[in-house]
């Protein structure tokens, strides 16, 4: 059974003044641009962990590459068994 029109309309109404009313409209969508920035600032920082840690690694690709190189030559002039 649907509510009558005009009590609908006084609920839907009541139901929007409401937050602005208290000013907690203004406190949510403060809250909500404050939780996207962080979430923003969250993801800026994972990326440049990332690209860190990516970075750090390949690094070490390559000392252990050349280490490799090295011993290799190493052996081959008899300078390790």
């Amino acid at each position: 059974m649907l509510t009558p029109f005009p009590r609908r309309l006084a609920v839907t109404l009541a139901a929007q003044a409401e937050p602005t009313a208290t000013g907690e409209y203004v406190d949510l969508t403060d809250q909500v641009r404050a939780s996207k920035s962080a979430q923003f600032q969250a993801e800026h920082d994972l990326r440049a962990y990332r690209r860190s840690v990516q970075s750090d690694l390949e690094a070490k690709v390559r000392v252990e590459e050349e280490n490799a190189q090295l011993r290799e030559l190493c052996r081959r002039h008899g300078l390790l068994v």
